[in-house]
């Protein structure tokens, strides 16, 4: 059997070494999306602040992280915010059913996504991020649109949208679940009815 020489051994060790080092860096890299999930009726700006120091981390469910949208919608975590595009899902609590809400099309329920750094608090801090959406209908969002000279609009001491309710919106029943609670029912009722002896 043929023997490696020393340097031969040396340089198969250190490309198996970078190949291991460049797994786990994509391991770790992994993109992983954001359900947010919205109170019920919400309609309005969300501020999520990321990288804040002392909050709450994001949990991890079905493979996606998961923003509890809090009813003033500004949501503080000391969780990183990752740039890349990924397929972020919207949800709102209709009588603590999450119903997903539609987007990119004049139905949409999502507008005006923004997001950025925006300094530290602190130089030993992780740079501080920021997200922003609008939840509501087109012509709510042309209402409260971010414009420094949209009356309608308040807006935060840092110049950005103050996040929080500007109106509400009753829930739209899921259709999926009403059409099934509807075959049940079918089923069922007939069971009930009485005969009636006249």
């Amino acid at each position: 059997m043929r023997r490696l020489s020393a340097s031969a051994a040396a340089s198969l060790l250190f490309v198996l070494f970078c190949v291991s080092l460049s797994a786990g860096g994509q391991e770790q890299n992994r993109l992983i999306p954001h359900r947010y999930v919205i109170p019920e009726g919400y309609v309005g700006w969300v501020k999520v602040d990321f990288n804040v120091k002392d909050a709450p981390p994001l949990s991890v469910k079905d493979g996606y992280y998961v923003l509890n949208i809090p009813p003033t919608g500004h949501l503080a975590t000391s969780s990183d915010d990752e740039y890349q595009t990924v397929k972020d899902v919207y949800y709102q609590l209709c009588d603590d059913v999450q119903q997903r809400l539609s987007l990119g099309s004049d139905n949409s329920m999502v507008w005006g996504h923004f997001k950025g750094p925006a300094g530290t608090f602190n130089s030993k801090d992780r740079p501080y991020k920021y997200r922003y959406f609008f939840v509501g209908s087109k012509e709510q969002y042309h209402q409260y649109r971010f414009s420094k000279d949209n009356p309608s609009l308040k807006l935060d001491e840092d110049g950005y949208p103050k996040a929080g309710p500007v109106d509400f919106i009753r829930c739209k029943e899921d259709s999926n679940n009403s059409s099934a609670l509807n075959k049940a029912l079918s089923a069922f009722l007939p069971a009930l009815i009485i005969p009636s002896r006249y």
